[in-house]
C-alpha cells in the first residue's frame, strides 16, 4: 500500500484471477481477487478519504491536491468540476457523510472544517477551531453533530474538544451516540461519555501509531477493532474494556481494518501490500 496513489478503483464483486488475500501468520495461499471495475482519474496527488452516496452509484473523494471529487461509479467518471474552496490548495484529508447523504464535511491540512451542498457541490459553513491537520471526521447517527472536535451541524457551535498527546486519526461513533471513541497517533484508544465529553476509559496495548481508517465497531458496538503501526491488531470488549484475545500479528504497518456486514470476519491492510481475512 503506497503513499502516492491519486486515483481511484470502483471495486465490484470478487472475479475470477488471483490476489494474496489469507489470514496473518498462516501460509500465504491464492485466492480470487477483487479487480477494477472502474479506474477513475482526475486528482495529482493522494486520495485522502472515500464515501460513497445512499445511492451507491456515485462516490465522493478527497485528495492532498486540494480537491473534492463526486464520481459515476456506473460510468467510471467524474461528475462536474472538482470542488475547491481555498486558492491554496490545502490538502483535503478527511471527509464523511451523515446517513441522509445530502451533505459532506471534509477536514483539511490547515484546520478548517467545511460542511458541503452534496447536490451543489458549495459550501455551506466554515468552522475554525483546530490549529492544524484534521485527519478524521464522523456524524453522529442521528446526523445533528460532525466530530472533529464536536461541532453542531446546524449552528456550527463548537461543543466540546477532546485530547490526545498527539494526533487524532481515526473516529467512531457508537450508534447509541452516548459514547465516542478516538485512536491516535500516541498509540492509545480513548473512550468518552458524550454527555460530558469526559474521558471514560484509555484502552492501553497499541505501542505505535493508530492509523486513520483503524477503528471498526461490531456486535452492536461490543466489540472494536483496532490497528496499529505496531503491527497488530487488537480485539477489545467494550463491555469490560479489555482485549478479547492476543494482538494479531502482522509483518508490516497494519493502516487500516474493518468487518463484515455480518460480523463474522475481520479484514485487515498492511504495509506489506498483502490484505487479510
Amino acid at each position: 500500500m503506497g503513499y502516492s496513489h491519486s486515483t481511484v478503483h470502483d471495486l465490484p464483486q470478487l472475479k475470477g484471477a488471483t490476489s494474496r488475500i489469507t489470514s496473518p501468520g498462516a501460509e500465504m495461499k491464492q485466492t480470487p481477487a477483487i479487480k477494477p471495475h472502474h479506474t477513475m482519474r482526475g486528482h495529482t496527488e493522494r486520495v485522502g478519504g472515500v464515501a460513497h452516496l445512499p445511492d451507491r452509484r456515485r462516490t465522493i473523494t478527497c485528495s492532498y491536491d486540494g480537491s473534492i471529487r463526486l464520481w459515476d461509479m456506473e460510468r467510471g467518471i467524474q461528475i462536474g468540476d472538482e470542488w475547491q474552496d481555498d486558492s491554496n490548495k490545502t490538502p483535503v484529508l478527511s471527509i464523511a457523510l451523515p446517513p441522509n447523504g445530502e451533505t459532506v464535511v471534509s477536514g483539511s491540512s490547515n484546520g478548517i472544517v467545511r460542511l458541503w451542498d452534496a447536490e451543489t457541490r458549495k459550501v455551506i459553513a466554515r468552522w475554525k477551531g483546530h490549529t492544524s491537520c484534521v485527519w478524521s471526521v464522523c456524524w453522529s447517527a442521528d446526523g445533528e453533530r460532525v466530530m472533529s472536535g464536536s461541532w453542531d451541524a446546524n449552528t456550527g457551535k463548537l461543543r466540546s474538544t477532546i485530547k490526545h498527546e498527539d494526533a487524532v486519526r481515526s473516529l467512531a461513533w457508537i450508534s447509541d451516540q452516548k459514547k465516542l471513541i478516538s485512536g491516535s497517533w500516541d498509540g492509545s484508544i480513548r473512550i468518552f461519555d458524550t454527555a460530558t465529553w469526559q474521558g471514560i476509559v484509555v484502552l492501553k496495548g497499541h505501542t505505535d501509531l493508530v492509523y486513520s481508517e483503524s477503528l471498526s465497531l461490531f456486535q452492536n458496538d461490543r466489540l472494536l477493532a483496532s490497528a496499529s503501526s505496531d503491527k497488530t491488531v487488537r480485539l477489545w470488549n467494550l463491555d469490560t474494556n479489555l482485549p478479547v484475545s492476543p494482538p494479531l500479528l502482522h509483518q508490516e504497518r497494519v493502516i487500516s481494518a474493518t468487518i463484515s456486514a455480518d460480523g463474522k470476519r475481520l479484514v485487515t491492510g498492511c504495509c506489506d501490500k498483502n490484505t487479510y481475512i
